[in-house]
């Protein structure tokens, strides 16, 4: 865990910051020169030093417009936040707030000060190396004989398949209903009856070929 910033450190923090013209990178790299064996700080701390002083004039929180004071948000806890945001940006606001004991909604406001917001991930098909290799040789193949043949592309036949079901593809994060209380809604997902059809499409120039529907599964034999 990172140690607590001195005033006399904070201080030293600020006045470089304002020599270079608030440049909170360049403060960085002059700090690092003038006090070389001194911790360096991020480039946030020198924004955060220069934000705080400004807006309270002084380096810890005060208690303004009425409120339970808090003593535990400063520079340097929002310091060690960011720096443990850095290192894990998937860390949750809940083990931040524990790892430095102070509330998820302080977490919240200290993230959102800096203009960092959660975004969901985006899952992706898992691929082999060598499979990976081999794609690349036979893209690198189609733009060089395009470049030869501009018409290279209308030769090839495109295809795909697809199954559709009767439950399909429901986000239940898209849906709601407004009312004045929870109306407990409902929406029906499952059913003892199913179904699968699987169907073929190819592209072929400007040419749709299909839809063609399968006669079962594609990973099953068929008798």
């Amino acid at each position: 865990m990172a140690e607590h910033f001195t005033f006399p450190e904070m201080a030293d923090m600020y006045l470089v910051y304002g020599r270079c013209n608030s440049n909170s990178s360049a403060a960085v790299r002059r700090y690092r020169q003038e006090f070389p064996n001194r911790r360096t700080p991020s480039r946030n701390m020198f924004d955060n030093i220069d934000r705080h002083l400004r807006e309270t004039g002084t380096f810890y929180k005060t208690n303004r417009n009425a409120g339970r004071q808090r003593f535990a948000r400063n520079v340097n806890v929002e310091e060690r936040v960011l720096n443990r945001v850095s290192e894990d940006p998937t860390m949750s606001t809940r083990r931040l707030g524990i790892l430095e004991n102070i509330s998820q909604f302080s977490v919240w406001r200290i993230l959102h000060e800096q203009s960092l917001y959660p975004f969901h991930a985006v899952k992706e098909f898992l691929r082999c190396s060598g499979i990976v290799t081999n794609r690349f040789s036979e893209k690198k193949n189609v733009c060089k004989n395009t470049e030869m043949i501009p018409c290279f592309l209308k030769g090839i036949l495109f295809t795909d398949e697809s199954c559709f079901t009767k439950c399909g593809i429901f986000n239940l994060r898209n849906h709601h209903e407004w009312a004045d209380a929870n109306l407990r809604a409902t929406v029906t997902r499952h059913s003892q009856f199913r179904f699968k059809i699987n169907y073929w499409v190819g592209i072929l120039g400007n040419n749709v070929l299909g839809a063609v529907e399968l006669p079962s599964n594609l990973n099953c034999e068929l008798s």
